[in-house]
């Protein structure tokens, strides 16, 4: 079954107005630009469906306090490079295999199946992105370099093409229904129709990250020179953020970024090993303090690029070779296993566990409510 885009029409137009950044100066008009959408749509095929159960491994804590974790990784030879990861709404885990240009999907009970889409080109050194999310009309929507794509539970896949996307990076849906998406120097909006809105600004440079604020606006990180956090309204008007002058307030190479429980958003210091937490007016708590959870080595908190809120009110966040948690309390944990390999993005599963890309070949689930007690090697 093909399934069609409708495509909307074009025009150039100034987008809401200046308001104050967080230090008083205005900030420039930005300028909207809507591009007619240019799609290809093409019906995707299964390659195969392989089950892969990995031995639950169970990290206990060494000392100190720590909320005892069960880590399961699942290896397949359909998982190529796994970079996103969301939940979908047929209750399964998609992904984005960058290394062959397909999507996957695995379940609860480890049953993977790969998705090969034409017009998907391999990504190399890609971790940041390939992005996905699930949308509100029931699909899964994605990045891949300059195009959007839209996937169906069924495996019907479109892509939008030739929209001046440039490289697309972190997706998120908005408070208007549509996906919001960090693109190249610009915000980029997408409705679920396939109508494609670009937002510059002379403050927008390299966004990478982006996620629903508690305010109705969407924030973002911005790797260009030290950092900053932005925050787009729907509207399009821009404010950035770089925090204090001291390293517990710093703005420092952030990657990721979500909302969490409190109100506030989170996000990984990518360049500070912290965790930042931002408030709606701007003011960034940085966080470093660690407990590690598990017998493998861990090093320092590298806050890698994925961070999501978990069902358990916290925050979790890939670093280095292991996962962390960190309450709105501000406490870090790290929990480390052997089968942790370079962890990429992390998101809450519909089984009250928290899933991840984890190395080349493999898609790993973490929980805190284990259904096995096995001690590590």
């Amino acid at each position: 079954m093909l399934i069609g885009v409708l495509a909307l029409g074009c025009g150039t137009s100034n987008a809401g107005q200046p308001e104050k950044s967080a230090s008083g100066s205005a900030v420039e008009r930005t300028t909207t630009t809507v591009v007619k959408p240019v799609t290809t749509t093409v019906t995707v095929t299964t390659w195969t469906t392989s089950t892969t159960t990995a031995a639950p491994l169970t990290s206990l804590p060494i000392a100190g306090p720590g909320i005892q974790a069960e880590i399961s990784v699942y290896g397949s030879q359909l998982i190529h490079n796994p970079s996103g990861i969301a939940a979908g709404p047929d209750g399964a885990l998609w992904f984005t295999n960058t290394g062959d240009g397909s999507i996957g999907r695995i379940t609860t009970d480890g049953v993977i199946t790969s998705y090969r889409v034409v017009g998907l080109p391999p990504q190399s050194g890609s971790g940041v992105a390939a992005q996905l999310v699930a949308g509100p009309d029931g699909a899964l929507w994605f990045t891949w370099g300059n195009q959007i794509g839209r996937m169906t539970t069924a495996g019907v896949c479109t892509l939008l093409t030739g929209q001046n996307v440039s490289f697309a990076q972190g997706i998120t849906v908005g408070p208007d229904g549509a996906m919001w998406f960090a693109d190249g120097n610009s915000i980029g909006r997408v409705t679920t129709a396939g109508s494609v809105t670009i937002f510059q600004n002379p403050d927008i440079h390299t966004p990478v990250g982006i996620a629903g604020g508690p305010d109705g606006a969407l924030w973002f990180s911005d790797t260009f020179g030290t950092g900053s956090i932005g925050r787009i309204t729907t509207s399009g008007v821009v404010s950035t953020f770089t925090g204090g002058d001291g390293y517990s307030s710093q703005v420092l190479d952030p990657i990721g970024i979500t909302a969490g429980a409190d109100g506030a958003l989170w996000f990984t210091n990518g360049g500070g090993g912290t965790i930042g937490r931002i408030t709606p007016n701007g003011v960034v708590t940085n966080y470093s303090s660690v407990d590690v959870v598990g017998s493998a080595y861990v090093g320092d908190l590298e806050a890698g690029p994925g961070i999501t809120a978990g069902p358990d009110g916290a925050i979790w966040f890939v670093n280095g070779k292991s996962i962390g948690r960190i309450p709105t309390s501000g406490k870090v944990t790290l929990y480390a296993s052997k089968d942790i390999a370079t962890p990429l993005w992390i998101t809450a599963g519909p089984d009250g566990a928290l899933w991840f890309t984890n190395g080349a070949n493999s898609i790993g689930r973490i929980s805190t409510t284990p259904t096995a007690h096995v001690s590590m090697p």
